[in-house]
């Protein structure tokens, strides 16, 4: 006898399913996106926070001159994965001093 299998609860599963693997997708682009952070020498990430929503990475935080903040985002912006990247990095203003 042949099991039938209900277009709705496949439809209900597949949709479910995706809401886990798109989570678990954007956790690991933002261990990802931190790791190729940190490699870099030239980038100070010990004040940038990364989040990471459908696949689209906000970089937040300091970074401590204008050249680091557009580093941060060239850095991981060619990463497999990575739909877009909004750079909300933050830099002293040098006439503030």
């Amino acid at each position: 006898m042949k099991s039938q299998t209900n277009p709705e609860v496949n439809f209900l599963q597949s949709h479910h399913n995706y809401g886990v693997d798109k989570a678990e997708t954007d956790r690991n682009l933002e261990r990802v996106v931190m790791n190729a952070l940190r490699e870099n020498v030239l980038i100070d990430c010990s004040k940038i926070i990364v989040r990471v929503t459908g696949r689209t990475v906000f970089l937040e935080g300091k970074v401590r001159f204008r050249e680091e903040r557009m580093l941060a985002q060239e850095c991981i912006a060619n990463l497999f994965g990575i739909r877009s990247v909004v750079n909300y990095l933050t830099y002293p203003c040098a006439f503030s001093r």
